[in-house]
């Protein structure tokens, strides 16, 4: 069932900073960032609504 959310989604880095240095670095450095930083806010949720 389709509920608008009213918040921001989970973030990515939720548990970022218990990553190894390596795996933050490639996160920081990959497609994933951009993604949550610019494509996630611009969904239009109410567009899946019923």
């Amino acid at each position: 069932m389709f509920v608008k959310n009213s918040y921001q989604q989970l973030s990515l880095y939720d548990s970022f900073d218990d990553m190894p240095k390596y795996l933050q670095d490639y996160l920081r450095n990959s497609w994933a960032h951009t993604f949550q930083k610019n494509i996630f806010p611009a969904i239009n949720e109410e567009r899946f609504a019923v």
